[in-house]
């Protein structure tokens, strides 16, 4: 009797994982995986994230930025939740002396280099996003993850 309780337990989990691997299966021919794949490929080969937080990480330097959640420059800079472009131009001028900034040109420029990196970013986020959640509910984190770096490391294969 345990062993036909066993052997119907194991039959049930064949049949579980076989029609989870089709519903995957069926998952990563749709329109949606290909859109979202796409997407993500764009955005890996883009960089933009790594480009994004050099590009912060070397304003926050000379701004002497405590941590990446401080507000932004020395302990009083800044305290509002979130600072405009024009009062963060405005700190820095009033304060360039206090940062690592030669000029004040050096440093709106950098500013400005910073949000257009976080703005690209975003925007291709907001693309992912809807499609990401929709996947993520229907076949899981990982095995998209894992279809993922599949097929994004086959087509590096084919360059």
């Amino acid at each position: 009797m345990k062993k036909l309780g066993f052997m119907m337990l194991l039959a049930f989990s064949g049949m579980t994982a076989a029609a989870q691997g089709t519903q995957n299966a069926d998952v990563f021919k749709s329109e949606k995986y290909r859109t979202f794949r796409n997407y993500y490929i764009e955005r890996i080969d883009s960089g933009i994230d790594q480009k994004a937080e050099s590009a912060l990480k070397d304003f926050r330097e000379k701004v002497r930025l405590e941590s990446t959640f401080a507000t932004l420059g020395h302990k009083n800079f800044l305290k509002v939740e979130e600072p405009t472009v024009d009062e963060y131009e405005r700190w820095l001028g009033e304060n360039l002396h206090k940062t690592k900034f030669a000029t004040l040109k050096e440093a709106r420029e950098s500013l400005h280099h910073c949000l257009s990196l976080l703005k690209k970013a975003g925007e291709q986020r907001e693309k992912m996003t809807p499609l990401f959640n929709e996947l993520s509910r229907e076949i899981g984190y990982s095995a998209l993850f894992r279809r993922l770096a599949e097929d994004n490391n086959a087509r590096k294969a084919q360059l």
